[in-house]
């Protein structure tokens, strides 16, 4: 499985479009084959789509997504896992185990807090700052 984790500083990137960073990894029979992060912070959204192409990325990791974004990117057969909150680090050991869901919030590895999202939009329904990301 390759993957794409979307960061913002070390925590899973509040939204597709807020994100700083990507953590490329390559998962295999539960483990972490090989990762490696690269800067995305001035990806336009359209740019997200070819960039996923090139890096052959089957599964996302990210909090909030905009419907039609998200329908893009399964229509390319990419999976998307969206709401997720917390570490990187604790987001892609617990996508190694197998056990990370959409919605999930996470503090650690081998956390197995979830969170619901009771508002059944994109998990972004609280505003917030992407004041990290330059324009």
């Amino acid at each position: 499985m390759h993957v794409a984790l979307m960061g913002f500083r070390d925590q899973v990137s509040p939204r597709l479009d807020c994100s700083l960073y990507v953590v490329l990894a390559t998962i295999e029979h539960r483990s972490v084959l090989s990762a490696s992060a690269a800067d995305v912070h001035r990806l336009r959204d359209s740019d997200f789509l070819d960039f996923f192409r090139i890096h052959h990325v089957d599964t996302v990791v990210c909090g909030g997504i905009a419907p039609v974004e998200r329908q893009r990117l399964e229509e390319l057969q990419i999976r998307v896992i969206w709401g997720v909150v917390g570490p990187v680090s604790a987001a892609l050991f617990a996508l190694a185990e197998g056990r990370l869901t959409s919605g999930q919030v996470l503090s650690g590895p081998g956390d197995d807090k979830h969170h619901e999202d009771s508002t059944g939009g994109s998990g972004d329904s609280e505003p917030h700052s992407c004041s990290g990301k330059a324009l």
